[in-house]
Protein backbone atom coordinates (compact mmCIF):
# COMPACT_ATOMS: atom_id res chain seq x y z
CA UNK A 1 0.00 0.00 0.00
CA UNK A 2 1.01 3.76 -0.83
CA UNK A 3 0.66 4.79 2.86
CA UNK A 4 3.06 1.81 3.97
CA UNK A 5 5.75 2.56 1.49
CA UNK A 6 5.57 5.90 2.73
CA UNK A 7 6.33 5.02 6.07
CA UNK A 8 9.19 2.98 5.24
CA UNK A 9 10.37 5.82 3.24
CA UNK A 10 9.69 8.03 6.27
CA UNK A 11 11.44 5.74 8.84
CA UNK A 12 14.14 4.44 6.74
CA UNK A 13 15.29 8.93 6.59
CA UNK A 14 14.60 8.96 10.15
CA UNK A 15 17.15 5.75 10.70
CA UNK A 16 19.99 7.73 8.35
CA UNK A 17 19.51 10.40 11.06
CA UNK A 18 19.69 8.80 14.44
CA UNK A 19 22.13 5.59 13.41
CA UNK A 20 24.03 6.77 10.21
CA UNK A 21 27.02 8.84 10.11
CA UNK A 22 29.69 10.33 7.98
CA UNK A 23 32.35 11.36 9.84
CA UNK A 24 35.53 13.39 8.44
CA UNK A 25 38.70 13.11 9.22
CA UNK A 26 42.10 14.50 6.79
CA UNK A 27 42.74 11.35 6.13
CA UNK A 28 39.31 9.20 5.24
CA UNK A 29 35.69 9.16 5.48
CA UNK A 30 34.50 6.63 8.00
CA UNK A 31 30.87 6.06 7.52
CA UNK A 32 29.50 5.15 11.36
CA UNK A 33 26.42 2.72 12.03
CA UNK A 34 25.19 3.32 15.81
CA UNK A 35 24.20 -0.52 16.68
CA UNK A 36 21.53 -1.04 19.56
CA UNK A 37 22.96 -4.38 21.94
CA UNK A 38 21.29 -5.60 25.62
CA UNK A 39 22.76 -5.02 29.04
CA UNK A 40 19.86 -6.67 30.56
CA UNK A 41 15.94 -7.17 29.28
CA UNK A 42 15.36 -3.07 29.85
CA UNK A 43 18.56 -1.66 29.37
CA UNK A 44 19.74 -0.91 25.44
CA UNK A 45 23.28 0.56 25.01
CA UNK A 46 24.51 1.90 21.81
CA UNK A 47 27.91 2.13 20.63
CA UNK A 48 28.83 3.81 17.26
CA UNK A 49 30.61 1.84 14.74
CA UNK A 50 33.10 1.88 11.61
CA UNK A 51 30.39 0.04 8.90
CA UNK A 52 32.90 1.54 5.72
CA UNK A 53 36.24 3.90 5.13
CA UNK A 54 36.29 6.22 1.84
CA UNK A 55 39.79 7.98 1.17
CA UNK A 56 39.25 11.54 1.55
CA UNK A 57 38.75 12.14 -2.23
CA UNK A 58 35.81 9.97 -2.32
CA UNK A 59 33.07 11.86 -4.28
CA UNK A 60 29.68 12.77 -1.85
CA UNK A 61 27.58 10.76 -3.82
CA UNK A 62 29.25 8.13 -3.36
CA UNK A 63 29.39 8.65 0.38
CA UNK A 64 25.50 9.45 0.43
CA UNK A 65 25.02 5.94 -1.29
CA UNK A 66 26.99 3.79 0.67
CA UNK A 67 25.44 5.51 3.85
CA UNK A 68 21.99 4.90 2.51
CA UNK A 69 23.08 1.53 1.34
CA UNK A 70 23.72 0.51 5.18
CA UNK A 71 19.93 0.33 5.31
CA UNK A 72 20.36 -2.68 3.46
CA UNK A 73 22.71 -4.52 5.43
CA UNK A 74 21.62 -7.51 7.46
CA UNK A 75 23.88 -6.85 9.54
CA UNK A 76 22.48 -3.46 11.27
CA UNK A 77 19.17 -3.63 10.02
CA UNK A 78 16.28 -6.08 9.25
CA UNK A 79 12.71 -5.74 8.46
CA UNK A 80 9.55 -7.26 9.98
CA UNK A 81 8.04 -9.58 8.30
CA UNK A 82 4.83 -8.49 9.17
CA UNK A 83 4.88 -4.56 9.38
CA UNK A 84 7.74 -3.96 7.16
CA UNK A 85 9.01 -1.80 9.11
CA UNK A 86 13.08 -1.93 9.45
CA UNK A 87 14.98 -1.52 12.38
CA UNK A 88 17.84 -1.81 14.05
CA UNK A 89 19.03 -5.03 14.45
CA UNK A 90 19.24 -4.85 18.34
CA UNK A 91 15.44 -3.62 18.22
CA UNK A 92 14.41 -6.89 16.75
CA UNK A 93 13.14 -9.53 18.55
CA UNK A 94 13.86 -12.22 15.98
CA UNK A 95 15.50 -12.13 12.75
CA UNK A 96 12.74 -10.83 10.71
CA UNK A 97 9.89 -10.14 13.57
CA UNK A 98 9.92 -6.21 15.33
CA UNK A 99 9.21 -5.87 18.92
CA UNK A 100 6.28 -4.11 18.25
CA UNK A 101 4.94 -6.89 16.41
CA UNK A 102 5.55 -9.40 18.90
CA UNK A 103 4.51 -7.84 21.72
CA UNK A 104 1.11 -6.86 20.05
CA UNK A 105 0.57 -9.75 17.66
CA UNK A 106 2.35 -12.66 19.35
CA UNK A 107 1.50 -11.17 23.42
CA UNK A 108 5.48 -11.63 23.89
CA UNK A 109 6.09 -8.97 26.75
CA UNK A 110 9.32 -7.24 27.52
Amino acid sequence: SNAHKVRCIMSDSKLLKEFIQVKRTPQKIEILVRKIGWEGPHTPISKWVVAETFPVEASEDKIQDAAKGMLENTKYFLACIECGERNPVGWMHEENLCQGCASSNHGVVY
